[in-house]
């Protein structure tokens, strides 16, 4: 099943006064309700009620020509030939959310779907530019969420919206190599956009892993707290003294974060990994994928008789003799999104029963300085395997 993003714009308002331009009460209400934020929806419920009704009657013209929306929609579909899953993205104001509720409709009645969403990104709007930075962040996190990293599933409908979310959709259309179409509404003409092979020097990323970790974990950050290299400049938003991702910075660092996975490892974990790389990679991969797909496990907390660990657990990997000293701490991002922090203490590939050598040894770590402080771990990247069931 294919997922078309799509944006929504206001063309079904103006379509409508287009056919109808003596209607002065419709163009009134459109008017003085255009500035309106999301969070006046509830306070115009009666001309909210008059607005539907007009368009959701609207007879004037074919339905799929009632909106940009439902039109490129409808074409995509026939292009695609497959079953799809539509997503309609408004913004953060009265008329996006009205018009994606209508069209959320139309889609329904005109292409049987039955299960069209119409979600709100907070913020997105135009009427102040540090807002609408926030409100692309929420988009682009979004997109994300929705493509959960299966990007030959996801088709970019930027025809509708505001034109100022066009560059950075494509953008990030083009990062992940997914299709973006656009339709022109006066023309009957599915365009789609060709991606052009890109180089990006990821390696803005190796070079400031830290920083962008605290960006990503605690938002805007004051930047005299922060050490950065000059290239990462151009990927964050600074206001005042906060500095932030900017739209591009985001997109990029959240394919960056699909591909590897972040850890933090002690002195004696990093050792490990310098001679058995691979081996150890490979582990700690388990180790979080499992984590994520259920955290209490009973692998993933294997007990040890008369010890105090500390806070910390081991990871017994069944049929082997490896087990995983490690500590987790849950955070949750801006975009609510539960995520967890993974600190490797100590790994041990050829470890035995409850009486061997590797118990003494795991109360030995516990009592280590440079275990118990996290400030001692070094940060850690590993690259994903191909396997993607897990978030």
């Amino acid at each position: 099943m294919k997922k078309i993003i799509t944006m929504v714009g206001t063309s079904i308002f103006e379509n409508y006064m287009k056919q109808n331009n003596d209607d002065t009460e419709f163009k009134n209400y459109v008017n003085d309700l255009k500035t309106r934020m999301a969070d006046e929806y509830g306070n115009e419920s009666i001309r909210i009620k008059k607005l539907k009704e007009r368009l959701c009657n609207f007879s004037a013209m074919p339905v799929e020509d009632t909106s940009a929306e439902i039109k490129s929609i409808k074409k995509i579909q026939q292009q695609l030939n497959d079953n799809i899953e539509v997503f309609l993205l408004t913004s953060d104001t009265l008329l996006g959310i009205l018009a994606g509720e209508i069209i959320k409709e139309k889609l329904k009645e005109i292409l049987n779907l039955d299960n069209p969403k119409d979600e709100k990104i907070s913020s997105l709007q135009i009427q102040d530019s540090q807002e609408f930075i926030n409100g692309m962040n929420n988009l682009i996190n979004k997109i994300y969420g929705i493509a959960k990293e299966y990007w030959n599933d996801v088709i970019i409908n930027i025809t509708g919206g505001f034109k100022a979310t066009v560059p950075y959709l494509t953008i990030l259309g083009q990062i992940n190599k997914c299709k973006i179409y656009y339709i022109f509404e006066d023309t009957d003409a599915l365009i789609e956009i060709p991606y052009i092979p890109l180089d990006i020097k990821w390696d803005v990323f190796e070079k400031n892993l830290d920083f962008f970790l605290e960006l990503e974990k605690d938002g805007a950050q004051d930047k005299q707290n922060l050490q950065y290299n000059d290239v990462a400049e151009s990927l964050i938003e600074q206001a005042d003294n906060l500095i932030d991702f900017n739209p591009l910075g985001l997109s990029l660092w959240k394919k960056y974060r699909e591909r590897f996975e972040i850890v933090k490892v002690s002195p004696s974990a990093a050792s490990l990994l310098n001679d058995n790389r691979r081996e150890v990679e490979k582990i700690i991969l388990e180790l979080i994928k499992k984590y994520y797909i259920s955290s209490q496990s009973s692998d993933l907390h294997h007990s040890l008789t008369d010890i105090d660990l500390k806070g910390f657990s081991i990871y017994k990997k069944k049929g082997t003799n490896v087990r995983v000293l490690y500590k987790t701490e849950a955070w949750m991002t801006r975009y609510k999104e539960k995520k967890y922090d993974f600190y490797i203490a100590e790994i041990f590939l050829k470890a035995h029963n409850s009486e061997d050598e590797y118990v003494q040894e795991i109360k030995r770590l516990l009592g280590r300085v440079n275990v118990l402080n996290y400030k001692d771990y070094k940060t850690y990247r590993i690259e994903k395997q191909e396997d993607k069931s897990y978030v």
